[in-house]
């Protein structure tokens, strides 16, 4: 399971407290939008929640959670 950020960039301050959070940098769009008279990127960032194991069971339905939490 992952947490991703996404960000409007520059923004310093949002990057670094990424960062400090554990999240790394995986893509940026470069020149992806224009604000206040100029281009900005936008960065997308990952935070590994839940490694990925090969034995992993399948996900749940919504149906399926729900009928267990009436249970």
């Amino acid at each position: 399971m992952k947490a991703f950020a996404v960000l409007g960039c520059p923004n310093e301050g949002s990057e670094l407290f990424h960062q400090k959070m554990g999240f790394s940098l995986v893509s940026t769009l470069p020149d992806i939008g224009y604000k206040h008279g100029c281009w900005h990127d936008i960065k997308y960032y990952v935070l590994e929640l839940n490694p990925f194991r090969g034995d992993m069971p399948e996900p749940l339905t919504y149906n399926q959670i729900k009928q267990e939490e009436e249970r």
